[in-house]
């Protein structure tokens, strides 16, 4: 037949006597989208984790050298040298008839013989022993004061001038005149005066002074 050569189809309508044709139907063919093979898609998946697992040990690389940092200074801080004392209590030599013991002056309140650290003396006295050990005077009532020497002049003669500050928590200054084995001086500590003075033969005494009953110089 011509009409189904032609891939039309002929339909005859009763009411209207003639025939009408019409379109063989269409048949419509999807075509799948390309999928990618599943193990691309499994290296994708383990190529995206070895680069999460870098991320992450460079995480932890940081993070343990900034716990490796704290802990040190840490460790610093806990490993500073103890402090050493300039000078301690000696005890005086027992008063004979021929030498009695010295009266109290009426503006020493208190008063005690000092035996001074002899190789911490000659570190006090050189101007070139930069950084200084930390050094603390015992002055009374077990109360010990850390030095800051601030100016060292250091002479021919075995001699030295040193000049500083007390550290926190205390405030105040002190001025020292090293020579020899000696060493006199003056320190204020806040409304308190102090000196050390030499007795004889090498021995030294510290003083606290009351400055209102101080003769002047």
């Amino acid at each position: 037949d011509a009409s189904h050569s032609a891939g039309k189809l002929a339909d005859y309508f009763p009411l209207t006597g003639k025939a009408q044709t019409r379109s063989a139907p269409l048949h419509y063919f999807m075509i799948a989208p390309n999928r990618i093979p599943l193990y691309n898609e499994a290296a994708n998946v383990s190529r995206l984790q070895g680069n999460n697992s870098v991320v992450y040990r460079f995480s932890y690389f940081i993070l343990a050298a900034v716990l490796g940092g704290v802990c040190s200074q840490i460790s610093w801080a806990d490993e500073r040298p103890t402090p050493k004392s300039l000078w301690q209590t000696a005890l005086p030599p027992p008063a004979t008839a021929d030498q009695p013991a010295a009266p109290r002056k009426p503006w020493v309140l208190r008063d005690r013989e000092i035996a001074l650290d002899l190789p911490l003396l000659q570190v006090l006295k050189d101007a070139g022993a930069r950084p200084h050990p930390r050094i603390t005077v015992e002055l009374f009532d077990n109360a010990n004061h850390e030095l800051d020497i601030t100016s060292t002049v250091s002479r021919s003669n075995d001699s030295a001038v040193i000049r500083g500050t007390f550290k926190p928590p205390s405030k105040g200054d002190f001025t020292f005149v090293a020579s020899g084995n000696l060493l006199v001086g003056t320190m204020q500590l806040g409304d308190r005066l102090y000196k050390t003075e030499h007795i004889a033969n090498g021995r030294l005494r510290l003083l606290e002074i009351d400055p209102e009953k101080l003769p002047p110089d």
